[in-house]
């Protein structure tokens, strides 16, 4: 039996093309995790496959940026692996914890991910924007390898060795160098309550960002980005 995504559409999501242009691969991924989050969470489908066409059409209508809407072709959302999620009619960022965590904490097991940590709703088929490989690691010769000097001179002692006396190697004294205590735990605490202070503040002020750009765009509504 098919399963009914009109259940769980809502936004762009209601058109028809939104789960049928999407990849059978994400597509099936994306129903294993729905059937199997809690239903109390309200999981839903903000915004699923669009159309180059669409794309444009809102590309169109943007600043043209790239900021807020991704250029026709561009958006993974145009080739059928990529989903805007929402719970109880508000997107995923705006949604409650416990909907937010869930598919975050549990995607990867459905073969998805959410690649952009600006974009904490939109999820795709894992491994979906392809890989690059780190980049090969070639070794250089040691100059004790390259040197002309016979091989037997290297292992030779030039000179008498130095005399060694306590903390005195040839008459040098040897050097301590001064290490800073560890940190406390109540320091270690204090920073860390720094930490996340700014970063909620810095959050704070990228979503009201965010609003103004969206309701200036689109006029508001909570799916005014399509990337």
């Amino acid at each position: 039996m098919a399963f009914d995504w009109s259940r769980y559409a809502v936004g762009g999501a209601t058109r028809p093309d939104s789960f049928t242009g999407m990849r059978p691969e994400f597509r099936e991924a994306l129903e294993r995790m729905f059937i199997a989050a809690p239903p109390e969470l309200g999981l839903q489908v903000g915004s699923g496959y669009r159309s180059v066409e669409r794309q444009r059409q809102l590309w169109e209508a943007s600043d043209k940026s790239g900021r807020m809407v991704a250029r026709p072709g561009g958006s993974r959302h145009n080739h059928g692996d990529a989903a805007d999620l929402s719970a109880s009619g508000l997107r995923l960022d705006k949604a409650s914890a416990a909907a937010r965590d869930w598919v975050h904490q549990n995607a990867g097991a459905y073969g998805l991910s959410f690649p952009m940590s600006y974009e904490p709703w939109h999820v795709e088929l894992a491994g979906a924007r392809g890989g690059k490989g780190a980049p090969s690691t070639v070794s250089t010769p040691s100059a004790a390898l390259t040197s002309p000097e016979p091989l037997a001179n290297r292992f030779t002692p030039q000179g008498p060795a130095p005399a060694v006396f306590g903390d005195v190697v040839g008459q040098t004294p040897v050097r301590t160098v001064p290490i800073d205590p560890a940190p406390s735990f109540g320091d270690l605490l204090a920073g860390q309550m720094q930490a996340r202070q700014r970063y909620r503040q810095e959050q704070d002020q990228r979503e009201a960002a965010d609003r103004e750009r969206r309701a200036a765009l689109f006029g508001g509504g909570p799916f005014g980005v399509y990337r």
